[in-house]
């Protein structure tokens, strides 16, 4: 999103979270680097999720570059933990996440928080990160909508469920009017004031239930979005009389698979650092 929590954030401290019981364990799979002040099998399995949406990812973006780099993950044991180190986030009337995703592709989060999806405003901002990456000329309503999609992916035992429809998203668009398609697809969330949410929605829905690869093929070869749109989608009254049947449903698909077997937790390094080790993986 492009009000994003991702806003550049001082360099976090990790004196100011760690005790005198705290044990620090750094875990290393192929592509992160997780540092955690919790137990040794939550930091595993955090560094596996992260590796699986990284492989559900690869699907998305099949020729996409990821950064030769490690990812970071400070992985925290608790909100009291988190709050210390993102105290700005529990000033009054602000959103508490569950972790950021920060600009600098680093990870921000605390491991004790359960449900279907904790983190997928944190795998939203890192799939908008891999379309920065590499197409930075994707049109906004088309990143939006594919990082929804695609960030709202849920882990099930040894399965991985993609495309979860948004309840939020689904009830915005069922009780309130849209935005009309052609100002959609030439604006950005910021454009729209107090209607940012149901931008975010409509693209979802646009994402969920349209092919859209001849609309990114259109932009690249330098038609503007709104043409692309056009060229791909055809006349804009039409595509949001197909559109409204679709969000009128009471029940949505999703796709299901099994978690990469690519990805396996007993080939990650694991050691116990101390404190001041902690601290200089932090920099």
């Amino acid at each position: 999103m492009k009000s994003r929590v991702i806003a550049s954030l001082a360099l976090l401290s990790l004196a100011d979270v760690a005790t005198a019981k705290d044990r620090w364990y750094e875990v290393t799979p192929p592509h992160f680097v997780v540092v955690s002040n919790d137990k040794e099998k939550d930091a595993l399995d955090v560094a596996e999720q992260f590796e699986q949406i990284r492989s559900v990812f690869q699907m998305a973006l099949p020729r996409a570059r990821t950064g030769a780099m490690r990812l970071h993950i400070l992985a925290v044991k608790n909100e009291k933990s988190l709050k210390q180190l993102l105290p700005e986030y529990w000033k009054k009337g602000r959103f508490r996440p569950a972790g950021i995703f920060r600009s600098d592709g680093s990870t921000v989060l605390r491991t004790d928080v359960r449900g279907p999806n904790p983190y997928s405003l944190i795998y939203h901002e890192y799939f908008h990160s891999l379309v920065d990456l590499n197409a930075p000329g994707v049109p906004c309503w088309l990143n939006e909508g594919m990082a929804s999609y695609w960030g709202n992916t849920e882990f099930r035992d040894d399965r991985i469920v993609v495309g979860m429809p948004s309840g939020v998203y689904v009830r915005l668009l069922k009780d309130e009017a849209p935005i009309p398609l052609a100002e959609l697809f030439a604006t950005a969330p910021t454009d729209h004031s107090r209607r940012a949410s149901m931008f975010y929605a409509q693209s979802w829905a646009l994402t969920w239930t349209h092919l859209l690869q001849k609309h990114i093929e259109l932009v690249h070869d330098g038609n503007s979005s709104v043409e692309a749109a056009e060229e791909a989608f055809g006349d804009f009254d039409d595509l949001a009389n197909r559109l409204r049947p679709y969000i009128a449903k009471p029940t949505f698909s999703a796709m299901s698979f099994p978690r990469s077997a690519s990805v396996d937790p007993s080939t990650f390094t694991v050691r116990e650092i101390s404190e001041g080790e902690s601290l200089a993986v932090r920099g």
